[in-house]
């Protein structure tokens, strides 16, 4: 992940268990729920977790289906404004699918339509089925055709959830995710989704929780959402979302980052599995430019390992990594770092610290180097299936600050 990825992510995660205070009026809370919740939902599709580049390796292309597929034949043209759709359906006609497709004897109750989200239809609302009301949220969106398809988010970020990808007879992949809304836990509110990317970019999003709204004040109100996975299968793989997404703006091109170029993730797995120690065993390898994630294990347990490398084009020195004191401001004080000029000018800091949720008794290594050529290459290690929490899987990280040190200041990373 880029810097402003992680510090994103980072955001999110420290400030999951934050309440808004209690005199807050009732109007202003449920606005902001609604407005968190569909911010979530129009995030899915592999950004929820601001992780966009991971390409996920080894998707199951088990399944298959045999329901009519539609061909998307938009009604706009790429020069379109995307803010604007040229013949949109009327959000009162998407309730009235969404409506139509949930199980029968429940009561769907939607808020207010969202002005000026441009490239997707949004329902957002509650469904109650007898047992208690849940929140609930569906997004058709237009997604431009080069973006990743649906996937799971990789076990080192979300280490509780039950999720498996597939991909279908017409060539779409369908993601069905049970989780939690604070993923770095495995108690508490549930999120379980279900996702679909159709070939020519369509995304479908639906999302239910197992209360009445997102981090719901009172906490869960039943023990599971109320939808099972087979009807959300059933209600995003409908083809009429196909003919609603065709009404929708072709979305622009996607515009790349201008301050860093990431170096080809195929490139840089292959560099990390042969600077790892000999012996381990690599499993759950997450690819992309500028970024590779896996998770190594030897006789003693299970190391999580994360590298990223970029090249920056702003080479001035003021805009490199921060120092030491910036970094450890928030630690806990056994929280360490060191800082390490090498003879050519580039910097190296060496940290160790507590995963954010410190109770798991994870333990956190990161090397960070910058070169003078704007080269920066940084490696994290955890003993924890997550650098952010557990469950813990061994003592202490296969990686010391030393092994990281090395394998950062390598050379091969600029090959």
């Amino acid at each position: 992940m880029s810097d402003e990825q992680k510090l994103s992510e980072t955001m999110r995660i420290a400030m999951a268990d934050v309440r808004p205070p209690a005199d807050l009026a009732a109007a202003g809370l449920a606005r902001g729920h609604r407005m968190r919740r569909r911010a979530r939902l129009l995030r899915a599709g592999g950004t929820v977790l601001g992780l966009s580049a991971i390409a996920v390796a080894g998707v199951s292309v088990l399944g298959d289906d045999s329901r009519r597929t539609e061909t998307l034949t938009p009604q706009v043209t790429a020069s379109s404004s995307p803010a604007t759709p040229a013949n949109p359906v009327p959000h009162k006609e998407v309730v009235r699918i969404f409506r139509g497709l949930l199980p029968a004897g429940g009561r769907l109750t939607v808020d207010p339509p969202w002005p000026g989200i441009g490239l997707a239809s949004v329902v957002d609302g509650q469904f109650d089925d007898g047992k208690g009301p849940a929140a609930i949220s569906l997004s058709i969106r237009r997604v431009s055709p080069s973006e990743p398809e649906a996937q799971c988010v990789p076990v080192q970020i979300h280490p509780y959830d039950d999720c498996k990808a597939t991909r279908r007879s017409d060539g779409s992949v369908l993601v069905l995710n049970k989780g939690f809304t604070r993923p770095q836990f495995n108690t508490g509110e549930k999120l379980w989704y279900a996702e679909l990317s159709r070939p020519g970019g369509i995304l479908i999003h639906l999302g239910q929780y197992n209360s009445p709204e997102e981090k719901h004040e009172g906490g869960p109100t039943r023990p599971d959402p109320p939808l099972t996975l087979a009807q959300m299968t059933s209600i995003v793989t409908d083809p009429a979302w196909v003919r609603v997404a065709a009404r929708l703006p072709a979305p622009g091109q996607p515009v790349g980052p201008d301050l860093y170029e990431e170096h080809p993730g195929e490139k840089l797995m292959a560099t990390l599995r042969r600077l790892l120690p000999a012996g381990g065993r690599i499993t759950h390898p997450q690819i992309s430019d500028g970024y590779v994630s896996l998770i190594f294990g030897d006789a003693k347990g299970r190391t999580t390992i994360d590298v990223n490398v970029q090249t920056w084009r702003n080479k001035d020195p003021q805009s490199g990594p921060s120092g030491c004191r910036e970094r450890t401001k928030d630690d806990p004080p056994d929280a360490s770092c060191t800082k390490r000029t090498l003879s050519g000018g580039a910097v190296v800091y060496l940290q160790q610290r507590a995963a954010d949720v410190v109770e798991s008794g994870v333990t956190v290594r990161i090397a960070d180097v910058m070169y003078p050529d704007g080269l920066r290459v940084v490696a994290m290690v955890a003993n924890g299936t997550s650098l952010k929490s557990g469950p813990k899987t061994r003592d202490t990280p296969a990686l010391t600050l030393e092994q990281l040190y090395r394998l950062v200041t390598d050379p091969s990373w600029r090959n």
